[in-house]
């Protein structure tokens, strides 16, 4: 059970962390810059920008998820005593 909810939480979080940033950042090039500018640097900063930024996500999803793993895991010890003492 914990590794279910801990790998389905670190997926879920990964991929919006991801999409949100990918949708900031496109919003960021377009806001500021004119349309081929936008589209020059995303392009060529896109890269780079995923590549330090992929592991920092992962690695946030993946402590998130544990963490929501190890509260299910405890509260479902819990309800299990007070269903068992009853």
């Amino acid at each position: 059970m914990f590794e279910k909810i801990a790998l389905r939480t670190a997926q879920i979080l990964y991929l919006l962390a991801i999409g949100i940033g990918a949708i900031w950042f496109a919003w960021l090039c377009l806001s500021h810059l004119p349309v081929w500018g936008a589209v020059l640097a995303f392009g060529i900063l896109g890269v780079p920008v995923a590549l330090v930024l992929a592991p920092l996500a992962a690695a946030g999803a993946g402590l998130a998820g544990v963490v929501v793993g190890l509260i299910a895991s405890i509260s479902n010890l819990i309800v299990r005593r007070v269903r068992d003492d009853g």
